[in-house]
C-alpha cells in the first residue's frame, strides 16, 4: 500500500468522526446561545412588571446560564443583594431605583455578553407595558391583599357570634386552623 492509499483510508475513516464532532459541537454552542437569549428576551419582556412570574424565572434562571460570564455574575449578584436589601445596595437611591438600577445593569451585561449593540440607557427607558396591563396586574394584587382581609375580618366575626369577647379575641390575634378530624377508614397520605 502507498502513502497516498493510506491517507486516501485514513481520510475516508477520520473524516466522517470529525465532521460528526464539529457538528456535535456546533449544535450545543447553538443550543447554549438559544437558551441564553431565551433569558435575555424573558427579562427584557418583563423588566418593567417585576412581579410577573417570568421575570422571576428568567433571574433565577441566570446562574445556570450565565455561570461561565463573570461580568453578568457580578451584576446578577449585587442584584440579588439590592432585592434583599435595598438600603444597603444604595444608600442615598429611593429601595425601587436601587433594584431597577442593577436590573437595568445585569440586562445589560448579559446583552454585551451576547454580542448585541443595545445602550444601557435604552434598556432602562425604551420598554413598554400597556396601562391596562399593570392596572389588571395593580387590580389583581389589591384583591388578594382584600381577600386576606375578608378572610381576617370573617374569622373575627365568626368568633364574636360564637361568643367570645373582643378581649379574648384580641389576645389571640392569629386565627388557629385545626386540620378536620381524619374520617375513619381513610389511611393518612
Amino acid at each position: 500500500m502507498t502513502n497516498t492509499e493510506l491517507i486516501t483510508i485514513a481520510a475516508i475513516l477520520i473524516g466522517p468522526i470529525f465532521a460528526v464532532l464539529i457538528s456535535l459541537w456546533l449544535t450545543n454552542k447553538k443550543q447554549e446561545r438559544d437558551q441564553k437569549l431565551v433569558v435575555l428576551r424573558m427579562l427584557l419582556s418583563t423588566r418593567h412588571l417585576p412581579a410577573d412570574p417570568g421575570f422571576s424565572v428568567a433571574i433565577n434562571l441566570v446562574p445556570v446560564e450565565f455561570s461561565s460570564s463573570r461580568p453578568v455574575m457580578s451584576a446578577y449578584k449585587e442584584f440579588i443583594r439590592a432585592v434583599q436589601d435595598p438600603a444597603a445596595a444604595d444608600p442615598n437611591a429611593p429601595p425601587l431605583q436601587s433594584t431597577s438600577a442593577k436590573t437595568t445593569k445585569l440586562i445589560f451585561e448579559i446583552v454585551r455578553h451576547l454580542g448585541f449593540e443595545i445602550l444601557e440607557s435604552d434598556i432602562q427607558h425604551a420598554g413598554y407595558a400597556a396601562a391596562g396591563f399593570v392596572d389588571r396586574d395593580n387590580l389583581l394584587l389589591d384583591s388578594q391583599r382584600a381577600t386576606k382581609n375578608i378572610a381576617d375580618i370573617l374569622w373575627i366575626q365568626t368568633r364574636l357570634l360564637a361568643g367570645e369577647s373582643w378581649d379574648s379575641i384580641q389576645s389571640s390575634p392569629v386565627p388557629n386552623i385545626e386540620s378536620p378530624p381524619e374520617e375513619k377508614g381513610k389511611k393518612k397520605k
